[in-house]
């Protein structure tokens, strides 16, 4: 009988081994999401509406804000002028992506630092995806919704 309680206790020590590294793996998949392929594209603000009285003297209208992430690094913002609601004022920048080194099984709170050659882009900006087509941004205390066009 001692016999196999040591041999039952050597299956569930090595049950629990493959289990945890099971667990493990999975971990390493959500951690290694690649963040610069999920931002590279165009993103345009869908609840503008809902900012716009934030931006009431400012020289632009945030209807169709876009922000460009192109695969080299560089970024272009893109919002209406409020002159005549047609031209676009655009800026130009560069982006990268820091990730947190530890997420949980939702992509939530990592950094994007985004640094403009011109322009109001110069903190680090908290976004959390909400699936891989919509992403939230934290700015100045103001929630922006981004999907991907």
């Amino acid at each position: 009988m001692i016999r196999f309680a040591g041999h039952r206790a050597s299956l569930c020590a090595a049950l629990f081994l493959f289990c945890l590294l099971g667990l493990s793996s999975c971990g390493d998949g959500i951690e290694m999401t690649n963040y610069e392929e999920l931002l590279v594209g165009t993103w345009q603000l869908n609840n503008a509406g809902d900012l716009q009285p934030f931006y009431n003297d400012s020289p632009f209208i945030l209807r169709e804000a876009q922000m460009v992430f192109e695969d080299d690094g560089t970024l272009e913002t893109r919002l209406l002028s409020k002159r005549d609601n047609k031209t676009w004022i655009t800026e130009t920048g560069t982006w990268s992506v820091t990730q947190s080194p530890i997420t949980d099984q939702l992509i939530l709170n990592e950094t994007i630092t985004i640094t403009a050659d011109n322009g109001p882009f110069d903190d680090p900006f908290y976004i959390s995806f909400e699936d891989e087509r919509t992403f939230y941004l934290q700015l100045n205390e103001l929630e922006y919704q981004f999907i991907k066009v």
